[in-house]
């Protein structure tokens, strides 16, 4: 049998034990499921994901900028392919599970931003702006 130092072992384990500790929280998030009803199949962006997006926005922005100024542009259903909504940054681990949610656009004080959700607003991820060089 192959043998592995014990910190591999335990980081495995706590590993694990987190990704399990997350997936079970969808029992929690989506009451839909837990009382057999079918998922909501909304075309339009949920009004509560909209205010978590401007209100995570305002706080974020610097210069702060007034959450009534954020418009929202477009609004697309997507599902993402892990639970960081595609956006992992170094060294942090996301549960592999598709995750159903938003990317939306907004825009304010001359500006641009792209959010990724899921269905309910509860994760937020901005993506990063794409840097603009000399010859673009």
């Amino acid at each position: 049998m192959l043998k592995m130092p014990n910190f591999r072992k335990s980081r495995l384990l706590i590993c694990l034990l987190l990704t399990g500790i997350w997936l079970c929280q969808f029992q929690f998030l989506e009451p839909s499921i837990a009382q057999n009803r079918p998922p909501n199949k909304r075309k339009s962006l949920p009004a509560e994901v909209a205010k978590a997006i401007r209100q995570d926005l305002a706080k974020k922005s610097n210069p702060s900028i007034d959450s009534a100024q954020i418009e929202i542009k477009q609004a697309s259903r997507q599902t993402w392919s892990d639970s960081c909504l595609g956006l992992a940054k170094p060294d942090e681990l996301c549960g592999q599970v598709l995750v159903k949610g938003w990317r939306v656009i907004l825009a304010g004080n001359g500006k641009t931003w792209t959010y990724r959700t899921d269905s309910s607003g509860r994760l937020l991820r901005l993506e990063p702006a794409i840097k603009k060089t000399k010859n673009s």
